[in-house]
């Protein structure tokens, strides 16, 4: 099956053929990561070429506020067979943590798929950022794709607690990738991470494709029990 990083390359593929003029069809691709960032493109005033809701209406949720709810609500929607618990629920709490208290976005929004013994979640906002975020913070960064290795590192725009936003990520990371072998992706402004067990690979985009910051992981059927050596901040 196709990793994060192709099916996000289906979705610039996409855009880049209805910019032309050309008419073009989403073929086989539903994934949560091309979806989700079609959702956002059209809902920004673009003439549709399908109807996205009805791909996606019983698996879309609208991330409007931050409370045990919602995400209880999310939780529930997945099957704890892929990682386990403590990893989905970990997963959840800190994605909606960091899109609530750090993009300062106007819309948010979730979805996800399974696939046989994988699992692909996906969240996106319209917020200002990974690499604006640092910018306003005074955080140096040589491109966007340096800022959102700073971001999964530590790097904070929150000055009383460095770490405070690369935990959060660095956390997850490390369980998805180190405990649960699957795979992440990050994009940003014009930078893109993919990451998986064997390889870490940036991306420079050729213009902002999202606009806020997509974060997608494709997580695999097993049960993270002892999950607290992930816990640690390692370097990624």
């Amino acid at each position: 099956m196709p990793n994060l990083l192709d099916n996000f390359e289906d979705y610039e593929r996409i855009i880049e053929e209805h910019e032309n003029g050309n008419r073009i069809a989403l073929g086989n691709n539903s994934s949560p990561t091309c979806l989700l960032a079609l959702i956002q493109y059209f809902r920004k005033g673009n003439t549709p070429l399908f109807n996205i809701n009805e791909l996606t209406e019983s698996r879309l949720f609208a991330i409007e506020n931050n409370n045990e709810e919602l995400k209880e609500d999310l939780y529930n929607q997945l099957d704890t067979i892929f990682g386990g618990e403590f990893l989905l629920r970990f997963i959840i709490n800190e994605i909606i943590n960091n899109i609530e208290e750090h993009s300062y976005s106007k819309n948010s929004y979730f979805l996800s798929r399974e696939y046989g013994d994988k699992l692909e979640l996906s969240f996106i906002d319209d917020g200002i950022s990974i690499p604006k975020s640092l910018e306003n913070a005074g955080i140096d960064f040589k491109n966007d794709c340096d800022a959102i290795d700073k971001a999964i590192n530590g790097a904070s725009e929150d000055k009383t607690n460095e770490l405070l936003r690369g935990y959060g990520l660095n956390s997850s990371l490390n369980l998805v990738v180190r405990g649960n072998g699957g795979e992440i992706l990050i994009s940003s402004r014009k930078g893109l991470l993919h990451l998986d067990k064997y390889e870490k690979k940036f991306k420079e985009l050729k213009k902002n494709y999202i606009q806020g910051t997509q974060v997608s992981m494709l997580i695999n059927k097993s049960n993270l029990e002892d999950f607290y050596p992930y816990m640690e901040h390692i370097k990624i």
